[in-house]
């Protein structure tokens, strides 16, 4: 299991919270859990697996499938495998010039069958909520999460905008 604490760390400089990704860049999933992704049994590894993937740009992306593919994706690809069914939630890392861990994605999509190298592993892309992240920490930290996922009286995408930030 990774665990992060946003907020916890002390940093001398700030990181931006967007950042454009190139297509070569490589990061790893640290929750490819199946001992083969290529098992049609599915078996569980005993040990916990990583596969090193390359970033594409969601232009290239959207080629390969048949929806729409937001800017709060990322789209990567391994000429080997894939992520599988469980592995959602799963973190995408990539190792800063300074040795840090940042968490770039998290897995939230990908082939219908284990191993498939034709269709991209979509992650969530965590810089794009961070400003929600904080907002739902300090109404935590105050008691005031009642009504913090509920919709506005407006239709749900408004709503959503609205809590990211990106609303009217």
């Amino acid at each position: 299991m990774v665990r992060v604490h946003l907020g916890s760390h002390r940093r001398e400089t700030e990181d931006p919270t967007e950042v454009d990704v190139g297509v070569e860049h490589v990061c790893e999933h640290r929750a490819s859990f199946k001992t083969n992704v290529r098992d049609e049994e599915d078996v569980l590894a005993e040990v916990l697996k990583q596969l090193r993937m390359t970033t594409l740009s969601n232009e290239e992306c959207q080629k390969r499938v048949a929806f729409n593919i937001l800017d709060t994706s990322i789209c990567t690809e391994h000429s080997d495998g894939s992520t599988c069914h469980g592995d959602s939630g799963g973190p995408m890392v990539r190792r800063n010039d300074n040795g840090t861990w940042i968490l770039e994605g998290v897995l939230s999509g990908g082939p219908r069958k284990c191993g498939t190298v034709t269709a991209p592993m979509r992650f969530t892309r965590v810089s794009r909520f961070v400003r929600w992240v904080n907002e739902y920490r300090r109404r935590d930290a105050e008691g005031d999460l009642e009504d913090f996922c509920k919709p506005k009286p407006k239709n749900k995408l408004s709503a959503v905008l609205e809590q990211l930030g990106l609303g009217k």
